[in-house]
């Protein structure tokens, strides 16, 4: 053996840390898999919150903008046009405030 250094694993005929590559990338894989079935889950259980109305910020305030004809705006009779105030009692002053109201971010008093 000229040339050749190194310990090799009797047992297997490998060198003696080609176990830890291989358990390195057996575990990145395992961790991948798992993030997959992670977001495949998270996608398939998520419900965005829509009601149906494009909310924009105009001179006088956030309006309704369009309106669905099938969405749940147009059946609580929101029409384009409509001036938002208020969302349980706080006050509206962007579209942000829309979003943040329909995915249950906490905002501070207005």
């Amino acid at each position: 053996m000229s040339g050749v250094t190194g310990r090799v694993d009797r047992g297997s005929g490998r060198p003696a840390g080609a176990w830890l590559s291989t358990s390195l990338a057996l575990a990145v894989v395992a961790a991948l898999l798992s993030l997959a079935a992670a977001n495949i889950f998270l996608r398939a259980s998520w419900h965005e919150v829509e009601d149906g109305i494009l909310w924009a910020a105009g001179p006088e305030g956030v309006v309704a903008a369009e309106v669905a004809a099938d969405g749940p705006g147009r059946v609580a009779g929101v029409q384009a046009g409509d001036l938002l105030l208020a969302i349980d009692g706080r006050p509206v002053e962007s579209p942000t405030d829309v979003l943040e109201a329909a995915h249950g971010a906490e905002r501070e008093p207005g």
